[in-house]
């Protein structure tokens, strides 16, 4: 990036997490550069604007209207409990056992 010249800037907007209830943005101006090589002109990489892990969380607190944290504590205790136990093989049903059947046909 040191070697390219900044061809222009953006005013650029990121909304961040709710802070005690109230909306977060940043804003900065972003830089746009030329390459020297290939001519092609890019914004700069800046570090908060990668997309957040916790998007789908938050889409789907919206859609059940309830606060996102709620949502990843709640998937977060659904797969420590998973987790926790042994592996199962969801291929094929299990087969019932003869006693199985017999109670059933009577």
């Amino acid at each position: 990036m040191a070697d390219q010249p900044v061809h222009d800037s953006r005013r650029r907007s990121w909304q961040h997490l709710h802070l005690f209830g109230h909306r977060a943005y940043v804003h900065a101006s972003v830089p746009r550069v030329r390459c020297s090589s290939c001519r092609k002109t890019t914004q700069v990489a800046v570090p908060w604007a990668r997309r957040c892990r916790l998007a789908p969380f938050k889409r789907l607190a919206l859609t059940i209207k309830a606060h996102w944290e709620g949502v990843l504590n709640a998937v977060d205790r659904t797969c420590t409990t998973a987790a926790s136990r042994p592996p199962t093989d969801l291929s094929r049903p299990p087969r019932p056992t003869p006693a199985a059947i017999a109670a059933r046909a009577t």
